[in-house]
């Protein structure tokens, strides 16, 4: 008998509520966004080491004037 007095509030204290829709729609809404971040840091092009110029070559005539 006083295991089940020790085991029924363990036991009950187990047993979670479930949560309201707007509390899973808020743990959803976090979710989704830290997702939308990290998938745009992933599309965002990073700046090149070596960047191209888009400067038009210089001829020899034009080095040596």
């Amino acid at each position: 008998m006083r295991r089940l007095a020790i085991l029924l509030p363990l036991v009950l204290s187990a047993c979670e509520r479930e949560k309201s829709f707007d509390e899973r729609y808020e743990i959803a809404q976090d979710e989704i966004e830290s997702k939308a971040k990290e998938l745009d840091r992933e599309l965002t092009p990073s700046p090149s080491p070596n960047p191209v110029t888009t400067k038009q070559p210089v001829s020899v005539k034009e080095r040596e004037n």
